[in-house]
């Protein structure tokens, strides 16, 4: 038998390698010595033990929580433990061709601060008044540690996932306790199927959005409530917490993955906006986004400008001289106060074209430079050129505009083209200015709209939709799978738990939940439904629930669904 010595020498070593599974068997020999172990108190038995259940579900969570938390530094450790294996087995191969003797191997890297093996100790300290060893396993034979210990694992996956403080780690947790009731509740109504945690993971979000009262809910703004209606008639795709600002969709958006279902929407609407933009341009559908196509489209349009050349002359009026003295003024009360500050680019411009008359010829072709020139200094971060770049694409719309008003009197068979031509031309430099690769920036189209850019058409209605849902619109999402490392982390804490490797599929759990969310049938319903026809359904299907006769069953849920959809409060394809 060991002395008191050697398992106190034994003891100070485990404690110090954070080993707590060692250091509490240890200690418990060391009791029968009779001494007190105070700086090791974690190790006692206490006075106010929580339930085995109680236990089981905290355990549950440790089973993730160190061994993920702490894989950086378990890496490095392992990483670096490796590296000076191999250089001892080196060193010493070498020392023995050189005939040196006694070489001692470098000893291994400890536990760092950081690791698993840390986690588990401060853990064990932290959790001292549990009354219970906080990594062990549930009792096989004891259900209600068994579910315990289940939800504690899938409500770890959501201390896990990445948060930006505390307050959203802590509402990751809580958005998994519906999932996590759902996996227990439907284990113990079928136990002896093994999928069955699984599927009540997937269902129990989808049920609460099915069942919640309307009260609960936060009443979204007209204008939200219509902006959605609007992306919806245009084929987006918007996560339910923003279609929706409830608590309802809230849960099942939470349950889900709120980043993740947002990325998901992202990428199928992108695919959206790049498609309703060519539409609207006439840009082939196949071919991707760019400069260069954008330019073709100019210059197919701006053919009607050819024969605009052959005019004649254009006579100055009083609406285009107020145009270019706007333009001129253009931070005249910075030039007033800080003349050496300001450059005299604008007032240039401005003066080149404060004529009487302009040739039609000159015009088109001053317009063209002037746009291409707005379009390259917008691309700069300079304020100067920035200025000059804004000024350059006013100049050009008050060219066009002349150009318009004085064809629209002498050549009015030309006016419609020209007009159509001219939109055309300008909807390009406003795509291009918001074209991020070969993808079209809905957001930053949408700011335009914040800073009063008059856009129309099918570009005003990208950017309502880029100006609403932020979220939803993200240009270049660098998740490109619908799969996520959290997914995986129920499945295999499922397996590890249970010893079912059918717990593995639960990673399909919550990808499988987004794409629910982001399904025709689902935004259907968030886009058509009234929340008081729905709670009035679920009242109905309460009611059939409840009838004995099968067939009576079947005709009640036929008239039921009839009646919606002839009330056209869902959809009927």
């Amino acid at each position: 038998m060991p002395t008191r010595e050697q398992l106190e020498s034994a003891l100070f070593n485990a404690d110090k390698a954070g080993d707590f599974q060692a250091a509490k068997s240890i200690a418990n020999e060391l009791k029968s010595f009779n001494i007190d172990l105070p700086q090791h108190d974690y190790l006692r038995p206490q006075e106010t033990p929580v339930s085995d259940a109680g236990l089981a579900l905290v355990s549950g969570a440790n089973t993730l929580l160190p061994n993920i938390a702490g894989l950086p530094m378990d890496f490095a450790r392992n990483a670096a433990n490796l590296g000076l294996a191999g250089y001892g087995v080196a060193r010493k191969e070498l020392g023995e061709i050189m005939g040196e003797d006694g070489y001692i191997p470098p000893e291994p890297i400890k536990p760092l601060i950081g690791g698993s093996e840390w986690m588990r100790r401060k853990i064990a300290l932290s959790t001292q008044a549990l009354g219970g060893d906080p990594f062990a396993m549930p009792n096989p034979s004891d259900p209600l540690q068994q579910k315990a210990h289940m939800a504690g694992s899938i409500l770890a996956s959501g201390a896990l996932a990445p948060s930006k403080g505390i307050k959203e780690a802590a509402l990751n947790v809580a958005r998994m306790t519906v999932p996590a009731t759902g996996a227990v509740g439907m284990q113990e109504a079928f136990p002896e199927q093994p999928l069955a945690p699984i599927i009540g993971m997937m269902a129990a979000p989808a049920g609460v959005a099915a069942t919640v009262k309307t009260k609960n809910a936060i009443s979204p703004t007209v204008s939200a409530a219509k902006s959605f209606l609007k992306a919806h008639k245009l084929g987006y795709k918007v996560p339910p917490a923003l279609a929706k600002p409830s608590k309802t969709q809230q849960v099942v958006e939470g349950s889900a993955g709120v980043v993740p279902t947002k990325q998901k929407a992202s990428l199928f609407n992108q695919k959206v906006t790049n498609d309703l933009i060519k539409k609207d341009l006439g840009y082939p559908k196949d071919v991707p986004l760019s400069r260069e196509g954008l330019g073709a489209i100019r210059s197919e349009a701006g053919r009607v400008y050819e024969k605009a050349k052959t005019v004649g002359t254009f006579k100055t009026d009083k609406t285009f001289i107020g145009d270019i003295s706007k333009i001129s003024n253009q931070g005249s009360a910075l030039a007033k106060e800080f003349p050496n500050m300001v450059k005299q680019d604008v007032a240039k411009l401005a003066k080149t074209f404060n004529k009487k008359q302009i040739s039609s010829e000159a015009l088109v072709e001053a317009v063209k430079q002037l746009r291409a020139d707005s379009s390259a200094g917008f691309r700069s971060q300079d304020p100067s050129t920035l200025a000059l770049a804004k000024a350059n694409g006013k100049m050009a719309s008050a060219l066009e505009s002349l150009m318009e008003r004085s064809i629209s009197k002498t050549h009015p068979e030309l006016s419609p083209s020209l007009k159509a031509a001219r939109q055309k031309i300008a909807k390009t430099y406003t795509v291009e200015k918001a074209l991020k690769g070969d993808n079209v920036d809905a957001v930053a189209l949408g700011r335009d709209l914040d800073k009063g850019k008059p856009l129309s058409g099918v570009i005003r209605d990208v950017a309502e939709f880029g100006q609403s849902f932020k979220g939803a619109a993200q240009v270049n999402v660098p998740q490109q799978t619908n799969f996520r490392p959290m997914d995986l982390l129920t499945g295999v804490s499922g397996a590890a738990v249970t010893g079912n490797m059918m717990w593995l599929t639960a990673a399909l759990a919550r990808p499988a939940l987004r794409t629910l969310t982001l399904s025709k049938p689902y935004q259907a319903v968030l886009a058509r439904q009234r929340p008081e026809v729905l709670t009035q359904a679920v009242k109905e299907l309460k009611n059939i629930a409840t009838m004995a006769d099968k067939q009576a069953q079947s005709v009640a849920i036929s008239s039921m669904m009839a009646d919606l959809q002839e009330s056209g409060n869902i959809d009927s394809r």
